[in-house]
């Protein structure tokens, strides 16, 4: 009876004991309902939070009794009923036995699936963790243990295939699927697992397991028992030494059962601390175990991998690419942002933080580090004893420069990690251990001898906690503090990423005297993918507090060579940045620049209907004639943005149309005697005005040509461009009466679905667009509907009014066609608002055209 009068007291106190405080909060608490007097220390007894040869006292009893609302001990034991949980005590029946399990395991499974940070449907099933269940339920082994730091998904895994097995209405396994945590309070001295089960089967007699096991005959199926998080229990060493004591005895008594199956979760530091030393090669209890790992020697004892990209990919299409029309690919994640949310908590903190649009980027690797900082670090229990164990161990390292683990032992010179009594190091240390953010291993030291070294788990989480130390000892960024990086740690492969991630955290402090002089750093440094990926986030995402740093790169050389480098890329220039690049082509006396500048000035302008802009730079554009100093793809860009002005404006292009060739070759001119450099971008520049023009047999013209150019080059280097003009061409001849093949329609979409890598607005808007049209002649209106549908999105958010206006058009002519007039009435209503808003009403003869 003592343990219902335990549980009575928790269900009344609301919460569980894990704590010291919260032992001292019950104390209190039945001192003020009942006027007695009970210490912390008596409760901690009592609950087995702290060792005791004695029982409580009548005293004691009558109390506690009194606060769950009994007169004495006595009246609790003559007048409490238990509640009941199922239907009865024994099941007499499989199936009876199967539907208890099912009520017990759903608790797990609910929990798991309420502690998602996701829809739990959008979870992305791992298919390596299931095959290996089921593996494992076909073999003879006994158990079988999932092995990974915290936040690795294991949970989540084991609630999408019990989500999956349990609607299985053929299965007839049963399934006890428990959360470690719920023994918590059931560790005493006497605790006994088989004995806890029976409690949570509520089965009188206590033979509820036993019946079944020891009469194999009577099992229909397997008993498949779950316990998960096991390391979740207690960060109490005495506890859990004496529940993996219970489960390896479990593991004894039972690893010759045909039909018990035994599943565990556990972090790596749990793992190794208490499993592994009651496993060994020649002890009866290593065959009971399936595949199970004992090379002591690896430093890192996962057996459960990180998320991989078809995971993470599955989990995009579910979430963030239901929301945006932009499909966000995996593979457009920089290394950073991959390695990083292949953790599923990073992913489920991505996710929530994700927009296509967003101007300051949450969703970068370092950023999401830093949200985990403040959760498990900076605002946890014992957040001051972690940081100092953090610095000491940077420290120790000194500051990446020396290796990239600690000897345990010079840590615990400096640090009482090892001690109880000192301070909460100890529970720091254990916690983080658990968690993940610091691991374990054994391997030789220098002297050949081993040693227990200690390292900061994750890269990504170790270069953060580099650069916020760094920071603190320079007192704060400066241009000093760039260059000491960059010539302490030259020879470092963490040198670019320090730098970009010291640019990123600067920009966000406004700091941006100590970034005006950034320009001055080495050639090798500057372009890095690291370093060029955070410049390119920053000055493609300026609002007005940025328009002076960047106003202060635009009067650089070197600084301007990277900004129009990175215009050339973009499709359109929004906001400061516009300005920007006003600014370059008013004060840049270069004419190549100038030509660069006013071209993307000017593709943008026409591309959003803002006609007086739109004269005002292809003004200025036909007075800069180029020359022999100009780039070749100033003289495509300027040539292609002359073409769609006339276009728009409904001037003839006759004569530009002659030019032609003779801007490719001035083009070709540029590159030399280096024709392996030619990669066809003049072409796919100018064939996307072509098309809107739709000078269709221009653009075969141009491309034949092309492809007889790259045919006689003496050295063919990778040809970027030859998959989309060979699409290109395609498209011209099915414009011009040629119908195309299903193989055709599949190229199509494959270089389409290429495309959505890049930034190609115009180009993904013109294909997907196109598409449309096919599929409606072919009849395959759910087909022509998801890609003019995607088409217009793009146009909406890259605000390309005239995509826009096209497309409206356009899908006016598909409604019309199947007899939908009150469709086709709005598209050209919500086309001829946003004509009369832009004053460009003579756009619809073209578009109509």
């Amino acid at each position: 009876m003592l343990e219902h009068l335990k549980k009575e007291i928790l269900k009344k106190f609301g919460q569980e004991l894990a704590y010291n405080k919260d032992c001292e909060a019950l104390a209190e608490i039945v001192c003020d309902a009942t006027g007695g007097r009970i210490s912390a220390t008596t409760i901690r007894r009592l609950f087995g939070l702290l060792k005791s040869p004695s029982a409580p006292s009548k005293f004691t009893l009558d109390l506690l009794a009194n606060y769950v609302s009994y007169k004495s001990w006595n009246d609790f034991q003559s007048n409490y009923i238990p509640e009941e949980k199922g239907e009865g005590n024994i099941p007499t029946t499989w199936e009876a036995f199967q539907k208890r399990a099912f009520e017990l395991s759903s608790d797990a499974y609910n929990l798991i699936k309420g502690q998602s940070g996701i829809p739990f449907k959008s979870v992305a099933t791992r298919k390596i963790g299931e095959d290996r269940i089921h593996n494992f339920l076909q073999s003879d082994k006994m158990a079988l243990s999932f092995v990974a730091p915290g936040g690795a998904g294991k949970s989540t895994m084991l609630a999408k295939w019990y989500e999956r097995v349990s609607q299985d209405s053929q299965n007839k396994d049963v399934i006890l699927f428990f959360n470690a945590t719920f023994m918590i309070n059931c560790l005493n001295s006497d605790f006994m697992l088989e004995r806890w089960l029976e409690e949570q089967l509520n089965s009188t007699s206590k033979t509820y397991l036993k019946h079944f096991l020891d009469k194999p005959k009577t099992c229909e199926g397997k008993i498949i028992l779950i316990l998960d998080a096991l390391d979740e229990v207690s960060y109490d060493n005495t506890k859990l030494e004496r529940l993996f004591l219970q489960l390896n005895q479990f593991v004894a008594n039972r690893k010759d059962s045909k039909n018990m199956k035994l599943i565990l979760t556990s972090r790596t530091s749990t793992w190794e601390k208490f499993v592994l030393p009651f496993i060994q090669r020649e002890n009866s209890l290593y065959d009971a175990w399936y595949e199970i790992d004992l090379d002591l020697d690896q430093e890192d004892k996962r057996n459960f991998p990180p998320l991989n990209g078809f995971e993470i990919q599955h989990v995009f299409d579910e979430t963030i690419n239901q929301q945006f029309f932009y499909e966000l690919k995996v593979e457009n994640l920089d290394y950073y942002q991959r390695n990083t949310i292949s953790n599923p908590f990073f992913l489920e903190l991505f996710i929530k933080t994700y927009s296509p649009n967003k101007k300051s980027d949450i969703n970068d690797g370092y950023k999401l580090i830093n949200e985990f900082l403040k959760n498990k670090i900076y605002y946890s229990r014992y957040s001051e004893e972690k940081i100092d164990i953090l610095k000491a161990i940077l420290k120790i390292l000194k500051y990446g420069k020396d290796s990239h683990s600690v000897k345990k032992m010079e840590l615990k010179s400096i640090l009482p990690i090892h001690l109880k009594t000192a301070g909460n190091y100890y529970y720091a240390y254990e916690e983080m251990l658990s968690y993940g953010l610091i691991s374990e291993y054994v391997s030789v030291n220098e002297y050949n001898g081993y040693c227990k070294f200690v390292k900061i788990y994750n890269e990504q989480l170790f270069e953060v906690l580099l650069v916020k130390e760094l920071i603190e000892n320079n007192g704060g960024i400066s241009f000093d503090l760039f260059k000491q990086i960059e010539e302490e740690y030259q020879e470092f492969e963490l040198k670019d990423r320090l730098i970009a991630q010291l640019f990123s955290i600067a920009v966000e402090s406004d700091n941006y005297e100590s970034l005006s002089r950034f320009f001055e750093l080495n050639e090798g440094t500057l372009t890095s993918s690291a370093v060029t990926d955070i410049l390119t986030t920053v000055i493609t995402n300026m609002d007005d507090s940025k328009i002076d740093l960047i106003k202060t790169y635009a009067s650089g050389t070197r600084s301007v060579e990277f900004m129009l480098a990175l215009s050339g890329n973009l499709n359109r220039l929004c906001g400061d940045f516009s300005k920007v690049v006003e600014i370059i082509s008013e004060t840049n006396a270069d004419e190549s620049v100038r030509i660069k500048s006013l071209s993307l000035l000017l593709m943008t302008s026409l591309m959003s209907l803002e006609q007086e802009l739109s004269d005002k730079y292809y003004n200025l554009l036909v007075e800069t004639k180029p020359n022999s100093g100009c780039s070749a793809y100033s003289i495509a860009l300027r040539f292609t943005s002359i073409l769609f002005y006339n276009h728009i404006s409904g001037k003839s292009n006759d004569i530009e149309l002659l030019k032609v060739f003779y801007y490719r070759q001035m083009a070709y001119c540029q590159v030399g005697d280096r024709y392996e450099s030619w990669s066809g971008e003049f072409e796919v520049l100018v064939c996307n005005a072509l098309f809107y023009m739709q000078s269709y047999h221009k653009v075969i013209q141009l491309i034949d040509d092309a492809e007889l150019f790259y045919d006689q080059l003496p050295i063919k280097a990778h040809f970027s461009n030859h998959k989309l003009l060979r699409a290109y061409k395609l498209v011209a001849q099915s414009k011009l009466g040629m119908k195309l093949s299903a193989s055709q329609v599949q190229e199509l979409e494959f270089c389409n679905d290429s495309l959505i890598s890049s930034k190609a607005y115009p180009v993904q808007i013109f294909f997907k667009s196109f598409l449309a049209g096919i599929y409606f002649e072919d009849g395959n209106r759910d087909f022509q509907e998801r890609h003019s549908n995607r088409a217009f999105a793009i146009s909406e958010f890259a605000r390309y009014d005239f995509c826009k206006v096209s497309l409206l058009t356009k899908m006016a002519k598909y409604y019309n066609a199947w007899g939908e007039t009150t469709k086709e009435n709005l598209c050209l209503k919500e086309r001829d608002q946003i004509l009369q808003a832009k004053k460009a009403e003579s756009l619809v003869k073209i578009l109509n055209d």
